[in-house]
């Protein structure tokens, strides 16, 4: 179990990654959600 960790601790793969662009628009999404649900 150690080994494991310490192995994905120093593996250079980040898996997801968005653009600034793209993760703008998700958030503000996420925000128009979140003050519709609030109505």
């Amino acid at each position: 179990m150690i080994r494991t960790f310490i192995a994905r601790s120093c593996d250079r793969d980040t898996g997801y990654w968005a653009p600034a662009a793209e993760a703008e628009r998700i958030e503000k999404a996420r925000y128009a959600l979140l003050q519709e649900a609030r109505r």
